[in-house]
């Protein structure tokens, strides 16, 4: 049998303990792979025919407690999902037809038994929520307390009349935002248009009306479905579709950030850009999400940048919204029935 001295025992200690050291350097020094994780549970349903439907995610708001409410636009109804589960809050789901398709509805009353037709953004507002409930043509108020959901603005019919939140009329409302005062915006897709809703409860017509791609002050300026809507001080930032641009009204004028020209896009030749939602950072950073290239994109200091691009993880092939909180960015994909998280 082979023995070692007391010199061999301390070279072979002293090995062992930089292998370990080498390994330790290896797994906490060495640049690891920045991707997203799941958050929560998956969103998915049983119908009564033991059918599993699953969710297609459209908007999502962060709630105090942690959790993250969704807005399902293939299931039509709300989601919380919190890191252990996920359970519907508002919203019944309707019963699939011969291709799984769930029709959506048009009810307020509980929660539970409340219908929504593609509701597409959800807004913290009051001590509820206001949600676009986009192919009802309404904003729709839930209160979690009350467990309730009710009409907030709209007829319920298309069409684009200002008045009194009653009689006013939206077409295919989607993203909003509030400024400093409180007063209400809404991206009118359809309607091409940005519409105000003052504190008092009136609608009016803040921008556009008309489709087409002008900047310049209100009474020139056009969108083109327009599909979400944020504030900052200010300012607003508008994702405009159609005219794959991102646009901002700046003391009293619209004008175009990024996307007109293919040449912003990180001087990429491609003339690819789908902004679906905007989220602005506390340092004013503008983060997009791209459906087109599947990517989350930043837009800082004049320069448009990839954050995250779709090779980082393939389940993001269609990002519809994103929430940037506490150094950790929140991601929802009309693809995927799970929500995923990248930790900062």
């Amino acid at each position: 049998m082979k023995r070692f001295n007391a010199k061999q025992k301390g070279v072979t200690a002293f090995s062992f303990l930089a292998l370990v050291l080498l390994v330790l350097i290896l797994i906490f020094c060495l640049p690891k792979e920045n991707v997203p994780v799941r958050f929560g549970a998956p969103m998915r349903v049983e119908a009564e025919d033991g059918t599993v439907l699953s969710a297609s995610p459209s908007a999502m708001t962060l709630c105090e407690d942690g959790s993250v409410l969704v807005c399902d636009s293939a299931l039509h109804v709300i989601w919380r999902v919190s890191a252990t589960e996920a359970k519907i809050v508002a919203g019944r789901v309707g019963t699939p037809d011969a291709t799984g398709r769930v029709s959506g509805g048009y009810v307020d009353g509980a929660a539970k038994d409340a219908r929504f037709d593609t509701p597409t953004e959800i807004l913290p507002y009051g001590k509820g929520y206001l949600i676009s409930d986009s192919l009802n043509h309404v904003l729709r108020y839930f209160d979690p307390e009350q467990k309730t959901v009710v009409t907030f603005a709209g007829t319920g019919k298309s069409g684009m009349t200002d008045g009194v939140v009653d009689c006013a009329s939206f077409a295919s409302p989607a993203g909003m935002c509030t400024d400093e005062a409180g007063n209400l915006y809404v991206a009118d897709t359809l309607n091409h248009a940005i519409r105000k809703i003052d504190t008092a409860g009136y609608v009016s017509t803040f921008l556009g009306g008309k489709s087409g791609f002008f900047d310049g002050s209100f009474d020139v300026a056009r969108l083109s479905y327009p599909v979400d809507i944020v504030c900052r001080g200010q300012e607003f930032y508008i994702a405009d579709r159609k005219n794959a641009a991102v646009r901002a009204v700046i003391s009293g004028e619209l004008v175009t950030l990024c996307g007109a020209d293919p040449t912003d896009l990180n001087g990429a030749e491609e003339t690819a850009f789908s902004p679906e939602s905007l989220f602005v950072t506390e340092d004013g950073a503008l983060l997009i999400c791209d459906s087109a290239r599947g990517s989350i994109l930043e837009f800082s200091g004049g320069v448009l940048s990839t954050r995250l691009a779709e090779q980082a993880n393939a389940s993001m092939r269609l990002p519809v919204d994103l929430i940037f909180s506490d150094g950790d960015l929140y991601l929802a994909s009309a693809t995927s029935c799970e929500l995923e998280v990248l930790h900062g």
